[in-house]
């Protein structure tokens, strides 16, 4: 088979001349799907960046040889680049939330590609396009969508749009970054077989994954990278972690931080409303964590940020560490938020885009408990050096920063507060399974020493089986299951759940 994508002795360096990663050379055939696999930060989502000319600002490529479809890539300026891209070359991002314009609508982002490159379209021509794109990759209800913007979409939304948009102008060679990170395992399913189809039908895929279960049943060969340089051999995914979930707070001595009584969320979309959250009722306790599952769309994010304040609710009530949460001023707020904190799910999204980790370490501690106390980097170097953060990266932005790193980032960050409350929004969803294994001892061990809760929302059930001591499950809105985490996992009550477990690789 010819070579679609032709790589030879890449590398990335930095603007002091530092190698970041490489030397990296690789080749993809047509209808070949090749694997990388890797710690998170090693280098994998740099390289799809490099050979896409998107390189963060001050990071700089070089290739002795860099062809896509036989051209030579390296001789590319920025009009060529837009003629390539989207047509010959798409890319599926991990931080899908970034690849989408929040000022579009869904129906001209996904269409965008094949109205560039193909034809344009008129009105009905490109909502029919996008309809069938979005229902190729797995979004039911796809002409209810069309008018939504990225911010109305779950993360799991947003990561099958990204998808559509990609293979909107039907591209020779797809970049696949992450591309089933934070779907729940049906869906998950749905898209590797779409991934499949793409494949079988000639198309080369470069995937990124620290999934082993999507590297088997997509990747025809698979090249591992370590520190910036590929290699054959294990990584830390092979690291996997046998945990017993630890037992429920139920019965202890432990105080009630928050209650959500009957909260209900609505969305208006044009002239009509959308219930998102419908009388949920929540219950936790310091230094307990509490798994949150569901399918993508299911409400759990709609439901951290209502538990934050950061979505009106439009029924019932919260109450948090004795306060009336519910009934708080947008000035009392700010006082109090330090005590809840979130991990948002696309971490990077959350962050200055021009700030370093220094100057967003900082500002986090400024704003919580130490406010009035001295700051040096030796404080910022613990907190990294807590989350599996290397010392060097103080100096860095968040977009130079892989996907694992920027959510330890955030998890950093959040832990500066110290907060009475950490809400998790697939907060390790984008880390390979040494690392996650780490983080989820971090996040078990501090619900206990700082007497903190933690909501784990997730669609990951072995890493909620892992930690988690209760799980409620949620579809629809609405919270169709609760309990302890044995007895969901072993005895569930609700067909959903039971659906949910045996698509799950617990099943496996």
């Amino acid at each position: 088979m010819d070579n679609a994508l032709r790589i030879e002795s890449l590398l990335v360096r930095d603007s002091s001349g530092s190698t970041i990663v490489g030397p990296v050379s690789l080749e993809v055939a047509a209808g070949e799907c090749l694997a990388i696999v890797g710690d998170s930060g090693s280098g994998k989502s740099l390289t799809l960046r490099a050979i896409l000319g998107l390189l963060p600002e001050r990071l700089f490529g070089s290739a002795s040889r860099h062809e896509v479809l036989g051209a030579n890539a390296d001789d590319f300026d920025a009009k060529a680049w837009n003629r390539y891209r989207g047509q010959a070359i798409a890319f599926m991002q991990q931080e899908s939330g970034s690849g989408l314009d929040p000022l579009r609508k869904l129906k001209y982002e996904v269409t965008e590609a094949y109205s560039i490159h193909r034809k344009k379209l008129d009105a009905q021509a490109r909502d029919d396009l996008a309809v069938a794109l979005l229902s190729k990759s797995g979004l039911s209800d796809a002409k209810a969508l069309l008018d939504y913007f990225q911010h109305q979409l779950s993360g799991g939304m947003q990561q099958r749009a990204t998808l559509a948009a990609a293979i909107s102008a039907g591209p020779a060679i797809l970049l696949a970054d992450e591309p089933t990170t934070a779907l729940d395992p049906s869906v998950q399913s749905a898209l590797i077989q779409e991934l499949l189809k793409l494949k079988a039908s000639g198309m080369s895929i470069l995937l990124v994954s620290h999934d082993e279960s999507v590297v088997e049943r997509l990747a025809d060969r698979v090249v591992y990278m370590r520190n910036g340089t590929l290699s054959a051999g294990s990584t830390s995914a092979d690291r996997k972690q046998t945990r017993v979930p630890p037992p429920p707070v139920e019965g202890s001595p432990h105080p009630e931080l928050l209650t959500a009584t009957n909260m209900t969320v609505r969305y208006r979309r044009n002239t009509s409303s959308f219930t998102a959250l419908s009388n949920v009722n929540l219950r936790l306790r310091r230094s307990e964590v509490v798994g949150v599952l569901g399918e993508s769309g299911a409400g759990k994010t709609t439901l951290a940020k209502a538990l934050l304040r950061l979505e009106p609710v439009a029924e019932g009530s919260i109450a948090f560490a004795g306060q009336n949460w519910s009934a708080l001023t947008a000035q009392e707020l700010r006082v109090h938020r330090p005590r809840m904190q979130w991990i948002p799910q696309h971490a990077e999204s959350s962050f200055p885009p021009r700030a370093t980790v220094r100057t967003i370490l900082k500002e986090a501690f400024l704003a919580g408990k130490q406010s009035g106390q001295r700051l040096d980097d030796e404080k910022l170097l613990r907190l990294l050096a807590e989350v599996e953060l290397d010392a060097g990266l103080l100096n860095r932005r968040p977009k130079t920063l892989s996907g694992g790193q920027n959510q330890r980032l955030a998890l950093a960050r959040a832990l500066a507060l110290e907060p009475d409350l950490l809400i998790c929004d697939e907060a390790v969803s984008a880390l390979d399974p040494g690392t996650k294994s780490a983080i989820l001892d971090l996040l078990a061990r501090l619900a206990g020493e700082r007497d903190m809760a933690v909501l784990f929302i997730t669609h990951d059930l072995p890493a909620a089986l892992a930690i988690c001591g209760r799980l409620v499950v949620m579809r629809g809105g609405e919270i169709i299951e609760a309990g302890e985490t044995n007895e969901v996992i072993t005895s569930p009550t609700h067909p959903f759940t039971r659906e949910l477990i045996q698509n799950s690789t617990l099943s496996r």
